[in-house]
């Protein structure tokens, strides 16, 4: 009779008779126990703020743009198959300096941006280096996009019958920095274009689809104009190097991206950096061999500036063209307000909006860029400087160098290590 009395009081203690679920008490010891969703539901389920999801897609995104675009040129470059090593060369860099910013966070006691990361590891110098970079390299990719449009517009007006289109170039260029370019550039502020990434990463999804799915046209039709060339390395593979490695850069996007999340101890952060560049990789492949395998060696730097699989105008194609001019033209004052931002920071005491400094600033940016814009044949030279430069500086060195400066007591071992990752650039 005691031992059944036992048994009860133990069952009361586990299981609630109310609910049949288990009672208050163990609950308090198995806090998990009904709330642990099972894999398809922590993949597919409601996606909430602060969540590891949410900002592993965040980060995903920010690295997503139009320099993916001619990630299949760096095939043409040097090779399908270096191209696809160069690939996941930049994937183990990304992650690599992820991971350096992660451990550099975690022992300068959890910072809130990368500019004050530079000030916690390098003081007001690196702070000031990172600026002149992210100046420069937000400038270079503005130019890039006006290129990119501008060689759409090319591809547009062919497709509509417009004859050597190439003849107009200087004149929609000038339309566009007038109309375009110079209005959007005085905007005080984006807040209402934030929904702009959506178009972005829909436009760049929408091509890959159509890269894909024409990708057998071309060699059911016998219409694949080149040959394939498995490894070529001379000196385009720097030039290949740079438009890869600009492709992985969201390094400076990783404080935004976790600033709602929930757990921010190394072991979340690090899962969400691998998972981020992990699809980054999956995706760059898709689209890099979709698209070089459709034109092989007469791939040209901007994988839909190309002859269509058949006979006639390729709608979707001309779509995904005019869709990727939409974003990438609102893409411009979203990446512009962070230039302007950051030189009134630099070089005005009061470094807030005014309409006058808007004007000048916007004058200038347009003037220059426009000079740029027709003097730069193609995209590739753009992005190959910018990425060398600019994102190599910004994703890798300075990180490095912070990493350094907290995890390496040996200061002439640290400037070693600096110097031969300054190779890079």
């Amino acid at each position: 009779m005691k031992e059944s009395d036992d048994t009860n009081d133990l069952n009361k203690t586990i299981m609630d008779p109310s609910k049949g679920d288990l009672s208050p008490d163990m609950q308090k010891l198995v806090p998990a126990f009904g709330s642990e969703r099972h894999c398809l539901g922590r993949w597919f389920g409601k996606m909430t703020l602060g969540s590891v999801r949410a900002s592993m897609l965040a980060l995903t995104v920010t690295a997503i743009g139009g320099g993916v675009l001619s990630l299949p040129y760096v095939c043409k470059l040097c090779g399908f198959v270096l191209g696809l090593i160069l690939l996941i060369l930049g994937y183990l860099a990304s992650s690599w300096s992820f991971r350096m910013i992660i451990e550099t966070d975690h022992k300068a006691g959890g910072l809130k941006s990368f500019k004050e990361f530079c000030m916690a590891t390098g003081g007001r110098k690196l702070m000031i280096a990172y600026n002149a970079t992210c100046i420069a390299t937000v400038y270079g990719g503005l130019v890039g996009y006006q290129v990119i449009i501008s060689s759409l517009i090319q591809r547009v007006l062919q497709t509509f019958g417009v004859q050597d289109p190439s003849s107009y170039r200087v004149l929609h260029i000038t339309l566009l920095s007038v109309f375009v370019v110079f209005p959007v550039c005085l905007l005080k502020t984006v807040s209402n274009l934030r929904y702009a990434t959506l178009l972005s990463i829909g436009s760049i999804t929408f091509t890959t689809i159509v890269v894909l799915v024409e990708l057998p046209m071309y060699w059911i039709n016998d219409r694949v104009p080149g040959k394939m060339v498995l490894w070529n390395l001379d000196w385009s593979f720097f030039n290949a190097f740079g438009i890869t490695f600009f492709a992985y850069t969201s390094q400076t996007a990783f404080y935004s991206a976790i600033e709602t999340l929930a757990k921010k101890d190394t072991k979340h952060l690090t899962t969400i950096t691998t998972r981020a560049v992990t699809i980054n990789l999956a995706f760059y492949f898709i689209i890099t061999a979709g698209g070089y395998l459709s034109t092989l060696d007469a791939t040209k730097d901007l994988i839909i500036d190309r002859e269509p699989p058949f006979e006639g105008v390729d709608i979707a194609m001309t779509i995904a063209q005019m869709l990727i001019c939409c974003s990438l033209t609102i893409g411009i004052p979203l990446n512009y307000v962070y230039v302007r931002a950051a030189v009134f920071e630099q070089f005005f005491t009061d470094p807030s909006y005014s309409l006058r400094r808007a004007i000048i600033s916007s004058l200038i940016f347009t003037g220059t860029s426009y000079v740029l814009t027709i003097a730069i044949p193609g995209i590739s030279t753009v992005l190959s400087i910018v990425g060398g430069f600019g994102c190599v500086t910004i994703s890798y060195i300075i990180p490095l160098i912070g990493y350094l400066s907290i995890n390496v007591e040996n200061k002439k071992k640290g400037y070693i290590y600096i110097a031969c990752a300054s190779v890079l650039v």
